[in-house]
């Protein structure tokens, strides 16, 4: 269940900046965009374009190579630009600087570029990733990360995968749907996302050794190729039915196990005894408590998360608010001291303090900028993981029913076959004694009372098939839910023999789910543990990077102030 409907649709923070006239200079130069400086570590472990162009032919490696790319939504940073800025607005303030990292990891996979880029054929075109990756670079679309996610998905059932960035909201597409293809915040966001996403997925192992990522990462491959061939062609429709660490390669055994769903419930009580020891399986009480409490605090989490996230996007609404107020007085006091060119130092006081409105406008917006990226995004990006952790949970409960489940119907199947044995037991003792008491009798009157049992128990047969078939019409249920006098003895034989193999073959599914059951909750324990242990990083360094940004923002501020004082008590 996806927990983001869609992207924050506010406008750029930087849209209206200097609107007012109070100052002139250009959008670009004030921007604070992020390169991915802002990377944070993650240690464990299609979208259909909204364009419509999921039919867009695959390319040849040259055709998808950058330099067929064009760049439409390039960022500019420290670098590039030649402006000069306000003399009292810290260049520390930019989102550009580096931020800190989770164990002082640095970035491996980066998004250099986005960009619209064209099929050879000229006939289709959509926003494009540019990838580096080990000194090479591939292009690649929405949709083949949505694809790429989905697979991974399905191969790694246990696994916690981590997140991308939501598609577009339906209704920003119908309400604008040029402004939602081409949207430079959306699209930068996607960049930082998309380029989390891939070091996430690099730093699980499982995930790094997967061909199929190695080949997402590859110029030389084309995504639809990939898709249309193995393992992703030969992966399972049910991962229950499959080897939950290597899905692509299942035993005849697995495709007879039972397939529960989510809406089954799950026994309190297994109901067979193993050996005779105790019904509950000791494999699943030994981690029964630390999978509980790392539950617990997960879902703790999620229930934190999702208010806080709404909370953010309020507070940056209110933010943007005052901003543009303090704006609207920067150009107030600005013409105001036009006004008074004549009176040199009362002019010059007025001007100050415009411009330290003009102060507090800048970095109140470069705060909302960093707010943005450096909670609002984390948190969404945290509230991802989570989500994806609720479906590695139904897949160990589900793994753990479909053990109970075979468990149940051994017991059951066990238990008719004694049942029907005990039968049969009961019958040859009663004849034993009948016959006993008989060789007490004359031999004479033995042998009429034979002939005569011979022609009754005749009659006495048919009698009893006649009586057992009525009986059956009444009851309306198959023998094998029939008492064990209802059925003949060679019904009873029968069914013996078929239950007794039916038995051996549950067996053997016994011991390979109980296997699976093994490598499921070890696995799954693993990569929740890990996932509690990054959000509580995660979760300190946000805290710090925000601290930082507001103490920025309010320095600046404090700056700007000081000095129109200064110039103030000089008039």
């Amino acid at each position: 269940m996806s927990l983001h409907n869609s992207f924050d649709t506010e406008d750029n923070p930087f849209s209206n900046m200097f609107s007012s006239g109070a100052v002139n200079p250009p959008l670009e130069q004030l921007q604070s965009n992020s390169n991915g400086n802002n990377e944070l570590t993650y240690d464990y472990g299609n979208e259909n374009e909204v364009e419509g162009h999921d039919d867009l032919k695959p390319q040849s490696p040259t055709d998808r190579s950058p330099s067929n790319f064009s760049s439409t939504t390039s960022s500019p940073t420290s670098s590039n630009i030649n402006y000069e800025p306000y003399e009292n607005l810290s260049k520390s303030m930019a989102i550009t600087q580096p931020l800190q990292y989770l164990d002082g990891e640095k970035v491996t996979i980066k998004i250099v570029d986005t960009g619209r880029y064209t099929d050879p054929y000229g006939k289709k075109n959509a926003i494009g990733y540019v990838i580096q990756y080990n000194d090479k670079e591939v292009v690649r679309r929405y949709s083949e990360f949505d694809n790429l996610n989905k697979i991974l998905i399905k191969l790694y059932p246990t696994i916690i995968i981590p997140p991308i960035p939501s598609k577009h909201s339906i209704l920003k597409y119908f309400l604008s749907p040029i402004h939602a293809q081409n949207d430079p915040k959306i699209i930068n966001t996607r960049k930082r996302r998309f380029q989390s996403f891939l070091n996430n997925c690099y730093r699980v192992q499982e995930i790094r050794k997967c061909i199929i990522f190695q080949k997402f990462l590859n110029p030389e491959y084309i995504w639809k190729d990939v898709l249309s061939s193995p393992p992703v062609t030969i992966l399972p429709l049910n991962n229950l039915l499959a080897p939950p660490l290597n899905p692509t390669k299942p035993s005849p055994l697995h495709l007879l196990l039972p397939a529960p769903n989510a809406n089954t419930k799950i026994e309190s009580n297994l109901t067979i005894d193993r050996n005779g020891e105790d019904s509950e399986d000791t494999l699943i009480h030994k981690y029964d408590n630390q999978l509980y409490q790392v539950e617990l605090r997960l879902s703790n989490y999620l229930s934190k998360f999702q208010p806080m996230s709404n909370k953010i996007k309020q507070n940056k609404f209110h933010l943007h608010s005052l901003s543009s107020n303090l704006a609207e007085l920067g150009a107030y006091y600005n013409s105001l001291s036009i006004d008074y060119t004549k009176l040199k130092q009362l002019s010059m006081g007025i001007e100050r303090i415009g411009h330290s409105f003009d102060v507090n406008y800048v970095s109140l917006e470069i705060l909302i900028e960093n707010i943005n990226n450096l909670i609002e995004e984390q948190i969404d990006e945290i509230i991802g993981f989570l989500t994806d952790s609720k479906r590695v949970i139904i897949f160990k409960n589900l793994k753990i029913l479909q053990y109970r489940i075979i468990a149940t119907t051994i017991k059951k199947r066990s238990g008719r076959i004694k049942e029907l044995r005990n039968f049969e037991e009961k019958l040859h003792k009663l004849d034993e004694s009948f016959h006993e008491s008989e060789s007490q009798g004359d031999n004479d009157a033995n042998l009429h009372h034979t002939q005569n049992r011979d022609i009754l128990s005749h009659i006495n047969e048919r009698q009893v098939q006649l009586q057992l078939q009525k009986k059956r019409k009444k009851l309306k249920r198959p023998t094998t839910n029939l008492e064990p006098e209802f059925l003949t003895k060679i019904e009873r034989t029968n069914e013996i023999e078929r239950l007794t193999k039916e038995v051996d073959k549950l067996n053997e599914c016994f011991k390979l789910v109980k296997k699976d059951i093994s490598e499921v909750i070890a696995s799954t324990l693993s990569s929740l543990e890990l996932l509690d242990e990054f959000i509580e990083k995660k979760l300190k360094l946000m805290l710090n990077n925000l601290t930082q940004a507001i103490l920025n923002w309010i320095t600046e501020s404090l700056k700007a102030w000081k000095e129109a004082k200064i110039q103030i008590d000089k008039i």
